[in-house]
């Protein structure tokens, strides 16, 4: 896919921008000096894969990544103060972020130039059937701040 890509972006030029989903794909555009704006979406760690510099700074001025420093350590660390488990699951976030940087792009913006830097809002979800389940009777003070309460019903 990789040679495939840098092919048509040299010898069609009928990219204007790219969306790399995952760490592979966003190191490969890396790799590539980013040739037209590129949006790296769908990776964990962008720095630590070395697809962007620094936290703060792409350092290609066509690559834009979405970096949260401790993002999970910080879910983590929340969470285990309300229910101090043993055990987690999955955590994953669902934002319009990437969205917004593209439209920003579309209109003139430059990758570089966008900051990386994304702080997940202050939210929390409580599921009660599965707090049932393993014996979590949520305190009253939980319940009111709870942004989302599921329960089958």
């Amino acid at each position: 896919m990789r040679d495939a890509i840098t092919r048509r972006l040299r010898e069609r030029h009928d990219i204007d921008l790219i969306i790399a989903m995952g760490t592979w794909a966003g190191q490969d555009m890396a790799a590539l000096g980013a040739p037209v704006p590129t949006i790296v979406a769908s990776t964990s760690d962008a720095v630590g894969a070395h697809i962007v510099a620094s936290a703060e700074d792409s350092g290609l001025e066509n690559l834009h990544a979405r970096v949260q420093p401790e993002r999970y350590q910080h879910q983590v660390r929340l969470f285990h103060e309300i229910v101090p488990f043993k055990a987690l699951g999955l955590v994953y976030e669902d934002s319009l972020f990437h969205a917004e940087t593209i439209a920003r792009v579309f209109n003139g913006a430059k990758p570089r130039q966008l900051s990386q830097i994304w702080v997940d809002p202050a939210k929390i979800a409580l599921n009660l059937d599965t707090a049932r389940r393993i014996g979590f009777d949520p305190p009253v003070d939980i319940l009111l701040a709870a942004d989302e309460v599921y329960e089958d019903k």
